[in-house]
């Protein structure tokens, strides 16, 4: 996930082939909320999505988000929050 403040954006790429979203006037609080949420899936689907209805499915990652995936594809032994890769641009 690439956060940036300064356009009040949120780009989320999802495992497997579901793809990359680009979600529109995200606010930090809504950004810090989201970080802490105990179940972020959860959190995305009850109350991220209803709250934002502006998102749009993306076919190019910005450079910062591709060259962090890019560097944190080692294996994990099993799904967890660490999979939620946090960056702000």
């Amino acid at each position: 996930m690439l956060y940036s403040p300064e356009r009040r954006t949120l780009h989320i790429v999802f495992r497997g082939s579901r793809g990359t979203y680009l979600y529109f006037d995200v606010s930090a609080e809504e950004w810090r909320e989201f970080r802490a949420a105990a179940s972020k899936g959860t959190y995305l689907n009850s109350v991220f999505k209803a709250r934002h209805p502006r998102y749009e499915r993306v076919l190019r990652l910005p450079t910062a988000l591709r060259a962090s995936l890019s560097a944190s594809r080692e294996p994990r032994d099993s799904p967890d929050e660490n999979v939620w890769g946090f960056h702000e641009s």
